[in-house]
């Protein structure tokens, strides 16, 4: 499974020039736990600057004592050094990249380096339990069937495989 599908793509943003403590509010109100700090470029267009984390503030800011509310986004050295991966990267690599990187969070970009969503560990473990839920499904039925088999042999008719034809016989 790729982390496209995977994505959170209802991106939360918040401009570089906006208080630590208002990035914080948008994170409160919208739930996350990062933000994509932007500004402006041509226009209406954004362009990203950066990423901003829950952690984030518990580290560079609260745990230092700084106030949030004198500090801008565009102030933490951490959120320009945000991690990039391609949609198509597959749910394994982007859960070693986010291991050997130290982070929770990555933004995921299409093929023209555009912005689709943020995946999160968060969103990996989800993914994890969702096939889990699978294979003890999976387990479940194959042992419903066992129990029809017991109880009345005849209601299964037998499965019959041919030879593989790539194997000797």
């Amino acid at each position: 499974m790729d982390i496209a599908h995977l994505c959170r793509r209802e991106l939360v943003c918040v401009d570089v020039g906006a208080s630590l403590r208002d990035a914080a509010a948008i994170l409160h109100q919208e739930h996350v736990g990062a933000v994509l700090a932007t500004r402006a470029a041509d226009g209406d267009v954004r362009q990203v600057a950066g990423l901003v984390t829950d952690r984030d503030f518990a580290i560079e800011v609260i745990a230092q004592g700084f106030d949030p509310a004198s500090l801008r986004v565009g102030d933490l050295p951490h959120a320009k050094d945000f991690i990039q991966l391609s949609g198509s990267t597959g749910f394994a690599e982007c859960a070693a990249t986010m291991h050997r990187l130290g982070v929770r969070h990555v933004v995921v970009v299409d093929a023209e380096g555009g912005v689709i969503g943020i995946v999160s560990a968060e969103d990996l473990v989800a993914a994890i339990s969702e096939e889990l839920d699978n294979v003890v499904e999976a387990l479940r039925s194959g042992n419903a069937r066992e129990a029809i088999t017991v109880a009345s042999p005849s209601a299964l008719r037998p499965l019959i495989v041919p030879p593989h034809p790539l194997r000797p016989h």
